[in-house]
Order: C-alpha cells, then sequence, then structure tokens
C-alpha cells in the first residue's frame, strides 16, 4: 500500500502540473473540458490516503468537480454552436442565449473554486485531508478555474455576489480549533481577494497568487512535519520547539494581511485596483471582513503568546526522526525570507 502511494505520487502530481500549461495552451472549449478532467482524475488518487474518511472526501470531490465539469462541457458546446449559426436574424436571440452560457460558465467556474453557493464540498474534503494534498487543492488546482476567468469575459455580477458571500462565510473561521479548517475558511478569504483582482487587473492576481502560495507552503511545511491537527497541538509544538515558534507566528501575521508584513502587499494593491474602478463599498467591505480576520489569527496568536510556560510539552521521542532530518526545518525558514524582507 505505502508503494501504491507512492506510485501514484510520482505519476499523479507530475501530471497535474503539466496539466495546468497544457490548459494554458489550449485553443478549443473541448480541451479546456479535457484539462478539467485530467486535473480530477489526478487529485483523487491522492486522497486514498488508507484511513476511513478516504471514500468520503474522495465522493465529495469527485461529485462536486464533475459537476462543474458537465455544466462547463455543456455550456461550452452551445457556445460554440451559437457560433456555427450566427445570422443577422438571430442576433438578439443568440446575444441574450450567449449571456446564458457565459452565466453558467461562470457558476461551474464558481463551483470549482469552492465560492459561495457552491462551497459547501471545500471544507468537507480539506477537514481530514493531509496537509500537503490540501496545500495541492488550495493553490495548484486553483490555477485553471482562475485561468478561465481570465481569458473569457464571463458575468462580473455573478462574481461580486459570489466575493461578497465569500467573505461574510470566511469568517467563520473563528470558531474553529480545526488547523486545517482555519486555513481552509483563510484560503475561501484570500480566493476572494485573487478572483476579484482577475475582475479589475489581469496581473495583479498573479502577484497575489504567487506571494499566497510562498506563505502557504512555509505554512503547511511545519504543520505536516510535526503532524498537527488542532490548535492545542500547534501550542504544544511551539512550546517544544522555540525556534519554530517565531516562523509559524511570522507565517500567520502574513497570512492575516497585517502590514507591514508580506501578506499585506497584494492586498494593498487590491485596494488600489477596487479605488480606482471606483469600487468604494466593495472596498470598505473587503477592508472590514479582513479585520475581522485579522482578528481571528491575532486571537491565535495571542492565545499562545500569554499562556503560561509550564503547559504539557509534546513527547520528544516522537520527533526523533528530526536529528536525521534536520535539514528539513529550514526549507520553511528559507520560504520566509521573502517575509522577512518586507520588514526592513
Amino acid at each position: 500500500m505505502i508503494f501504491l502511494s507512492n506510485y501514484c505520487k510520482l505519476i499523479f502530481i507530475p501530471l497535474m502540473f503539466i496539466n495546468v500549461f497544457l490548459l494554458m495552451s489550449s485553443n478549443s472549449w473541448m480541451m479546456l473540458w479535457i484539462c478539467f478532467e485530467i486535473n480530477l482524475m489526478s487529485f483523487i488518487p491522492l486522497l486514498n490516503n488508507n484511513t476511513k474518511f478516504s471514500s468520503e472526501m474522495s465522493f465529495n470531490y469527485f461529485i462536486s468537480q464533475s459537476f462543474g465539469s458537465i455544466i462547463f462541457f455543456l455550456a461550452s458546446m452551445q457556445l460554440s454552436l451559437n457560433s456555427l449559426i450566427y445570422t443577422s436574424i438571430l442576433f438578439y436571440s443568440i446575444l441574450n442565449m450567449k449571456m446564458f452560457w457565459l452565466m453558467l460558465i461562470s457558476l461551474s467556474m464558481i463551483l470549482k473554486l469552492g465560492l459561495f453557493p457552491f462551497h459547501y464540498w471545500y471544507p468537507k474534503v480539506i477537514k481530514n485531508i493531509s496537509w500537503m494534498n490540501m496545500f495541492i487543492l488550495s493553490t495548484w488546482l486553483k490555477i485553471s478555474p482562475l485561468m478561465i476567468m481570465l481569458f473569457f469575459p464571463l458575468i462580473n455580477k455573478i462574481w461580486f455576489i459570489s466575493i461578497f458571500f465569500s467573505m461574510i462565510i470566511s469568517l467563520m473561521g473563528l470558531n474553529q480549533t480545526s488547523l486545517r479548517l482555519i486555513m481552509c475558511f483563510s484560503s475561501m478569504n484570500h480566493l476572494s481577494w485573487m478572483t476579484m483582482n482577475i475582475i479589475l487587473n489581469k496581473f495583479s492576481w498573479l502577484i497575489y497568487f504567487i506571494i499566497y502560495t510562498l506563505i502557504m507552503l512555509s505554512s503547511i511545511i511545519p504543520f505536516n512535519l510535526f503532524n498537527l491537527n488542532t490548535l492545542t497541538d500547534l501550542f504544544k509544538m511551539m512550546y517544544s520547539y522555540k525556534n519554530m515558534k517565531s516562523l509559524i507566528l511570522l507565517n500567520f501575521f502574513s497570512l492575516s494581511g497585517l502590514p507591514p508584513f508580506l501578506g499585506f502587499y497584494p492586498k494593498l494593491i487590491s485596494i488600489k485596483m477596487l479605488l480606482l474602478n471606483s469600487f468604494y463599498f466593495m472596498s470598505i467591505f473587503m477592508m472590514m471582513c479582513s479585520l475581522i480576520s485579522i482578528f481571528f489569527y491575532l486571537q491565535i496568536i495571542s492565545s499562545n503568546l500569554f499562556l503560561l510556560s509550564n503547559e504539557s510539552k509534546i513527547n520528544m521521542f516522537k520527533y526523533k526522526f528530526l536529528k536525521n532530518n534536520f535539514l528539513y526545518l529550514f526549507i520553511p525558514l528559507f520560504l520566509s525570507l521573502s517575509q522577512l524582507i518586507s520588514l526592513m
């Protein structure tokens, strides 16, 4: 079983990475749909981690993504047929139908991204997923739907409504103790910012995505290394490993978008784009939601900073492998250098 799991990773992870570049170079609706299906079939084997939740995770992910792919396929095929029968007599009816099919494509991408009102599958999958699979799902697998938004003139009103409610739903992270769910709702918050950037500016979303990916990776590596699941596990690990404490706090500060950390920079660009396009209410709303998200990150940080130092510690025997793999500790530290540079 371990060999099969490693074999799946060896085959399907490179396939997912290559598939994104294949989607970027596609010039037909059919090829775009095939790329979505390759992503779906490549990620499902990685969800099989031999736990009792594997089948549930795979089922939830498969149903949501396949349903989004069906809507995308039907709408894109109808758009292709409409372009073939384009005549002056049918101009107005075809124009209205084109808007309808574009609306369906927008809804299918919202479903694939896990934004409102199709966000229910996302926390259910994230809740029991491994940390590295969570990183892939939260970053790399989001590129394909975001690229569809970038290349095609979709219905912006639908996206604004989805972003508005997704920002509110992301505040559900306030009452969570599971680290995976906290990172899940944080991902929904950042995804709302990225989709807003795509609507307003074609370049700023790429800056946001790269910065978010680096911060997310530097946060997930220690979580995966120490097998952390809850806030209690996180606090215990921080008391046992003082050198990791500053790294994780730095990542939380950056994820919250608190100035002058690196995570604040893409949000500053986003606010600037909103103001330049006269979206004053939306800019105020997103800033208010960001303040509340900063609050639940600061709540975690303050709980750790002010707890008494005689709290129970993690059994050091569990982490003897660190003596042989001490080099891995420098990976998240290296990825956090960009955050330290932003403080200078």
